[in-house]
């Protein structure tokens, strides 16, 4: 366990809730308050399920569940977990869900759709690299065929055909911001208004009102005011090279995408003679957008540097933004001291994180973003 002043402790989880969150170390009982926790993380990552996501559902609290199936019936979704755990909850918790893997882009299309105001709900297809919706009225959904209203006609149309769907929600309908969030082995993410720990698996409500049991063993992380973006799942991550082709190797992009909480050579994150836990490696020209969660979060913080395997060569152009707007822009090198970097996000939902390319081209550019987390 991490607070926010920089303390870590060593222990066993016993309770979770308003009041803090509760350890058993050797020495004694410790209760960490919400407002001084960072986050929670397990010494031994724990064991991924076995089934592979197929579905991915965001609810309107903000929560993200990693999913196996999900079918709809009279307005109660019915879904099941990557651990075969299954859960029911009504329709209008339901921000939107995802029944296919997208690539950068097509994730950057998929950001745009369920950013956007519409005035109903959306039906979104895959046609040839572009995702397409239709605005109307979502009914039940089963594995084959997902029931849609379009101009009043009524229409079945086969899932293998639908990228995702949208619900329509009216604007206003602000749930309450959850005390923490948890993060699970298979990824999802809660919300977490309630949560009690009892026989090994802690009880967890949202604010939407989803239900879930998570076995500690399961348990891969939980974080309170503090959110590191490198834990968080990106909107998009893409790279580019510097002299790019339709003949560049497949491996050479892998080699050079975002890293995070770990070098672009898989080792510590570095920066002088300090080694950082977490933080996001960039190889220039990457560009990363996060979808910010839920709360009222107020500042970015991070250290920027070239890591220390580059110095003193090395250099990139940085530019943040927050919906668009630029919030820092300036050019790091190697032979700079790190940036301490602290930016008003108030109000923002996206924030875009670009490493361009600097003076050098893209000689020794391997850049850090270290600590890089949003705060309320």
């Amino acid at each position: 366990m991490q607070t926010t002043d920089g303390q870590t402790y060593y222990g066993e989880l016993v309770g979770i809730g308003a009041e803090g969150v509760a350890f058993e170390t050797p020495q004694k009982r410790l209760t960490v308050p919400l407002a001084r926790l960072s986050d929670v993380s397990r010494v031994a990552k724990p064991s991924v399920p076995d089934d592979k996501p197929a579905v991915w559902i965001e609810l309107t609290d903000g929560s993200q569940l990693v999913a196996t199936q999900y079918t709809v019936t009279d307005r109660t979704a019915l879904i099941q977990l990557t651990d075969k755990q299954v859960v029911e909850l009504a329709t209008a918790a339901v921000g939107h869900v995802r029944f296919q893997p997208f690539n950068p882009e097509l994730a950057s299309q998929w950001g745009k759709i369920v950013g956007g105001e519409a005035a109903g709900d959306l039906i979104v297809v895959h046609k040839k690299g572009v995702l397409d919706y239709q605005p109307g009225l979502l009914g039940d959904i089963t594995d084959t065929t997902v029931a849609f209203t379009l101009d009043d006609e009524k229409l079945a149309v086969k899932r293998s055909k639908v990228a995702g769907i949208v619900y329509y929600h009216p604007s206003g309908n602000k749930l309450p911001a959850g005390i923490c969030q948890l993060v699970d082995a298979s990824g999802s993410r809660l919300e977490v208004s309630e949560a009690t720990l009892a026989g090994g698996s802690l009880q967890v409500t949202t604010p939407a009102g989803l239900k879930q049991e998570v076995p500690l063993d399961q348990l891969a992380a939980i974080t309170a005011r503090v959110q590191y973006l490198s834990d968080l799942e990106p909107e998009s991550a893409t790279w580019k090279a510097y002299v790019s082709g339709p003949n560049l190797p497949a491996s050479v992009a892998r080699w050079f995408r975002p890293r995070f909480n770990e070098a672009l050579d898989g080792g510590d994150l570095k920066i002088g003679g300090t080694v950082f836990a977490k933080g996001v490696a960039l190889c220039s020209r990457s560009e990363i957008v996060y979808r910010l969660p839920p709360g009222e979060f107020k500042r970015l913080t991070a250290v920027a540097s070239i890591d220390s395997r580059a110095r003193p060569d090395g250099a990139v152009r940085l530019a943040i933004y927050g919906d668009d707007r630029p919030l820092l822009e300036t050019d790091v090198s190697g032979t700079q001291e790190p940036l301490a970097i602290d930016l008003d996000v108030s109000g923002v939902r996206r924030v875009k994180i670009v490493a361009d390319f600097g003076a050098n081209g893209e000689v020794m550019d391997l850049f850090d973003l270290c600590d890089a987390r949003i705060l309320q």
